[in-house]
């Protein structure tokens, strides 16, 4: 028999665009891409820890949200109880991340509005993450 997760994180899994090697975000003309927000990086980091860990979300059915579970599952995260959205409309939130140097700081920029997590229902949720038997 399988072992049970050890973990579910509950969120949205956002695309993160940052401007490479302290430069600003207004100055750059290209950016890394990479998946991010604070779910999908603590179960990150239980998979790195060697647990089982995995990730309730909602992502867009395109080229995008494609990238963001190639991801998931290269950490290690289960990427099970994702669920997918067929809107034609459908969209990730993004974050636009701007590290810094001493003394300026790190600035974050959020465009997450109208993102397929905010339509989410617990009817899309399976019951064996949050009912217990």
């Amino acid at each position: 028999m399988e072992r049970m997760l050890d973990l579910v994180t509950l969120g949205e899994i956002m695309l993160r665009l940052s401007s490479p090697s302290n430069e600003r975000l207004a100055r750059g003309e290209v950016f890394e891409k990479h998946a991010g927000g604070s779910e999908i990086n603590v179960a990150c980091g239980v998979a790195m820890l060697g647990l089982k860990a995995g990730v309730v979300s909602k992502l867009p059915d395109n080229q995008i949200g494609k990238y963001i579970r190639n991801n998931i599952r290269f950490s290690g995260v289960s990427d099970e109880f994702i669920v997918i959205d067929e809107d034609k409309n459908a969209r990730v939130g993004i974050y636009y991340y701007e590290s810094a140097s001493h003394p300026r700081k790190p600035e974050v920029i959020y465009d997450r509005a109208n993102s397929s997590f905010t339509t989410i229902q617990l009817d899309e949720i399976p019951e064996e993450i949050y009912k217990s038997t």
